[in-house]
């Protein structure tokens, strides 16, 4: 009886061995998540990694003037109808296109026949066993 109790309690330290390897690999594929989102992040423009702070804008009187740049931009050109009556389909519909003939094929070679090969030579009779008495 005490085999029995060996097997359940190996294949219990079994299982809590391989759930704790589930559980570290899980953690390890995390931690590599995220330190690659972390270099591609840092493989970009623009990103220079340090968060971001607000400051305090100092007061009204201390503020230097802000120059405005106006854009102008130019108002949009007439452009004249292409004509007078609306679009109408064609008096004759489109036809297929021409078929292309094919290229012609080379005329066939005439097939020589192959050479017969020599004939095999005729096999060796073999002698029948002989049987010495018999019942």
């Amino acid at each position: 009886m005490s085999s029995l109790t060996d097997r359940s309690t190996n294949r219990d330290r079994s299982l809590r061995r391989v759930r704790r390897a589930t559980w570290g690999v899980g953690a390890a594929v995390a931690a590599l998540a995220t330190g690659l989102s972390v270099v591609a992040a840092h493989a970009f423009k623009g990103h220079n990694g340090a968060s971001t702070t607000t400051t305090t804008a100092p007061p009204a009187s201390h503020q230097e003037p802000t120059h405005h740049h106006h854009v102008t931009v130019p108002a949009p050109q007439y452009v004249p109808p292409i004509s007078a009556t609306p679009l109408a389909p064609p008096d004759n519909p489109p036809s297929a296109a021409p078929q292309q003939q094919p290229a012609p094929t080379p005329a066939p070679q005439p097939v020589q026949p192959a050479p017969t090969p020599a004939p095999a030579p005729a096999p060796v009779p073999v002698p029948a066993p002989s049987v010495s008495g018999g019942s």
